[in-house]
């Protein structure tokens, strides 16, 4: 028998998480080895006129940092949370066809083919991929940041809800306090509200 191997010195991925104040950027090789990384400020992103070149701008300067070629670059997964889409999007209803959108439009700035999800759902394939959901067959992953998140696993598959953020259950908004403070989401009460990371600041 003869063994081949993929040339892992020439297929690389990139991962960015986009939050609410900072960008986490990295690039692996097919391997999963972790090539390069580096942290930004996404207040930039979120404050520019036009958020989505503005992101294009900052992968572009992390590529070129990185001295890897974005021509072994095979693909760009970007994690954003909900209210960011909405935001990025200009749409206040961020499903599948808007992630569509954002894709396309981030693909052609950056000439590379271009995946967006939600950061919990991402988290939570994170998580059964490599981590603490490996092998279960039902499981929750919460996402405590900048605000609240949730994942669910049933029966070994990350599920897809009918919901406009893919099956993502917004734990954050469940209302915790009747008469509370108001959320960014018009509700009173919610659980960001109290416990979310903008909330603690």
């Amino acid at each position: 028998p003869v063994l081949f191997r993929l040339n892992k010195e020439r297929i690389f991925f990139a991962g960015i998480e986009v939050g609410h104040t900072s960008c986490i950027a990295v690039i692996v090789n097919i391997e999963n080895e972790i090539m390069y990384e580096d942290t930004y400020s996404s207040r930039d992103i979120v404050e520019a006129e036009n958020p989505l070149e503005e992101l294009a701008k900052i992968s572009r300067d992390f590529f070129k940092s990185s001295s890897i070629s974005t021509e072994h670059l095979l693909g760009i997964g970007f994690g954003f949370t909900g209210d960011l889409v909405e935001k990025f999007s200009g749409c206040k209803v961020n499903g599948p066809r808007i992630f569509r959108e954002i894709e396309e439009k981030l693909s052609g700035y950056l000439d590379v083919p271009v995946l967006i999800e939600n950061d919990a759902r991402l988290l939570t394939s994170a998580e059964k991929w490599f981590g603490k959901l490996k092998g279960v067959e039902n499981g929750l992953c919460i996402n405590i940041s900048w605000g609240i998140g949730m994942g669910v696993v049933m029966g070994g598959v990350i599920q897809n809800g009918k919901g406009a953020h893919g099956g993502v259950s917004e734990l954050g908004h469940i209302t915790v306090e009747k008469d509370g403070d108001i959320c960014y989401c018009g509700k009173r009460g919610c659980l960001e509200t109290l416990a979310s990371g903008h909330a603690l600041i």
